[in-house]
């Protein structure tokens, strides 16, 4: 008997990694919560990477939707895709998984080594749904490769912005909706923090680089495992 994977195994399989990682990284960053509080948190963040992955599929398939349900869709991807990257910085709680309570900094993380990968594992797959998503969106949208960068490089520069945006103010998408003008005067209180610019130029030159590079290795590598019969 043949052991036959499909991609829906692998992707089913990818999303419980994924989801148990997270649940092990809310755990162990945040014990207080306990296991529920642990599992639910974990489900907020799957859930924030699940909608902009989703919304985008629909979006690129171009399904026959009412113009409404599309419009909405777009709205959806659109709030939604800066969490990809803004998950990218939670890299930054490497500091608290490796607390230095010695004294001794070869002993960090020695005994807790397990608790870098939910980490690593959550900033790779936020990093992972942007580059698929924006590229799979850009490409159904955009049949010349002018308009296709260009619409790349506007949404990861707003990207980039609203993912730091959300790291200095602790403010989510909603309270643009919710509360404009609290959001609009955040928003202009915090481009005045401290090397707040700064990092969102970082950002930007780092995520575009990362995106255009995956998309060419992702092209490179489709076409060698899946070499074109020529006979």
């Amino acid at each position: 008997m043949k052991l036959f994977i499909s991609h829906r195994h692998t992707f089913t399989a990818g999303v419980l990694l994924v989801a148990g990682s997270l649940f092990l990284h809310d755990l162990h960053l945040y014990p207080q919560l306990g296991a529920s509080g642990a599992a639910l948190l974990a489900f907020l963040r799957l859930c924030l990477l699940a909608i902009p992955f989703a919304c985008g599929m629909m979006i690129a398939r171009r399904l026959n939707f009412h113009r409404g349900l599309r419009s909405v869709l777009w709205l959806l991807w659109f709030l939604f895709l800066p969490y990809t990257i803004y998950s990218v910085a939670e890299i930054r709680h490497v500091a608290e998984a490796c607390r230095l309570e010695t004294g001794a900094y070869t002993e960090v993380c020695v005994y807790d080594l397990w608790a870098l990968y939910p980490v690593f594992i959550y900033a790779l797959t936020g990093l992972l749904v942007y580059v698929f998503s924006v590229l799979q969106v850009a490409t159904a949208t955009f049949r010349r490769s002018s308009p296709k960068r260009w619409f790349i490089l506007g949404l990861t520069l707003f990207v980039a912005f609203a993912s730091v945006f959300g790291l200095y103010s602790r403010m989510n998408v909603w309270n643009a909706v919710l509360h404009p003008e609290l959001f609009a005067a955040e928003v202009l209180a915090t481009l005045g923090a401290p090397n707040f610019l700064f990092n969102v130029v970082v950002f930007f030159l780092f995520t575009t680089a990362l995106t255009f590079t995956l998309h060419r290795l992702f092209y490179r590598a489709e076409r060698f495992i899946f070499p074109k019969d020529k006979s």
